[in-house]
């Protein structure tokens, strides 16, 4: 009857130490399992911040070219004002250097007439 007693309380405690050991199994892959889902979860975290980090830095030089862009458009259409403003004022300069040059060659035609006409009188 000891003898029993004795294997029987072995066969226990070698299934207790098999029970123990299986729960610390079970433990340690839960651990080893969350472990590996934190770090996909911060893998994913990473990825997309670097990715959000992208988008930001690619939005921002496109505004930057756009602002360029604007603001090279912007002094093309000056210069062109410029330029026309330039263009107006020399041909409205031409314009009255010839009404002058005009008006300076009737001028002229006048006293000549006025002269032969004094002249005539004269001879007559």
């Amino acid at each position: 009857a000891e003898k029993k007693a004795a294997e029987e309380k072995k066969a226990a405690e070698k299934k207790a130490a098999e029970e123990k050991l299986a729960r610390e199994k079970a433990a340690a892959k839960a651990k080893a399992d969350a472990e590996t889902e934190r770090k996909k979860k911060e893998a994913a975290a990473k990825e997309r911040a670097e990715r959000e980090a992208k988008e930001r830095a690619a939005a921002e030089k496109r505004r930057a070219e756009e602002r360029k862009k604007k603001e090279e458009d912007a002094a093309k259409a000056k210069a062109a004002a410029e330029k026309e403003k330039e263009r107006v004022a020399k041909e409205k300069a031409k314009a009255a250097e010839a009404k002058a040059k005009e008006a300076a060659a009737k001028a002229k035609q006048k006293a000549a007439d006025e002269k032969k006409a004094a002249d005539d009188k004269k001879a007559a």
